[in-house]
């Protein structure tokens, strides 16, 4: 599938702001660049980095660590409506954020036993393999996302600006049918 990752990390760097560098104050992230913010950058080169390295970062770069850091611990999802939306998810709030998410609707439809760990792992992937309703699982996980903007929101009310845009991007994702899928039920 490296077509498709390359196509959603693609639609990640235009949904982050392509090569814009930011320092919004009231932004949590910091520093960001083409949707990298400081941390992660630091994360990945292994070691502090400064504003200014942020403000430089080039487009390969940001790419590798989109495909990485945010979609390689989702890369076994084989519906792609699903692995783009967790992998955007991962990327907004943070990869454990999307995979607790995902969990957490395994669960309620009693597919996963184990502990909410926001650590995509063997059971979350046997899990999901057991899902007959993508349809019902891919809605729920996106309502899952907004329940985290409002969470977010709720911890830090300065946050309630951005929510309009939050919501604006969860409503981005729809979920793609196969052809083989066509007049097939969703119930």
């Amino acid at each position: 599938m490296p077509d498709k990752v390359s196509e959603m990390i693609e639609r990640v760097l235009i949904r982050e702001g392509r090569d814009t560098y930011t320092d919004d104050p009231s932004d949590a992230g910091g520093p960001t660049r083409w949707g990298i913010t400081q941390g992660a950058l630091a994360k990945w080169r292994g070691r502090p980095v400064s504003a200014a390295d942020v403000a430089a970062l080039g487009r390969s770069e940001a790419v590798a660590i989109y495909r990485h850091d945010y979609m390689a611990p989702f890369d076994t999802i084989e519906d792609p409506s699903l692995l783009e939306l967790i992998f955007d998810f991962g990327v907004n709030h943070g990869v454990g954020t999307a995979a607790t998410a995902l969990q957490t609707v395994l669960q309620r439809i009693g597919y996963y036993t184990d502990t909410i760990d926001g650590d995509f792992g063997e059971l979350s992937r046997e899990a999901l393999a057991k899902v007959q309703n993508d349809a019902a699982l891919f809605y729920a996980v996106k309502c899952e996302r907004l329940e985290a903007y409002m969470r977010y929101a709720g911890r830090k009310p300065a946050n309630v600006i951005y929510l309009g845009g939050w919501a604006n991007r969860n409503d981005q994702f729809e979920k793609q049918f196969a052809a083989a899928d066509a007049g097939a039920s969703v119930a």
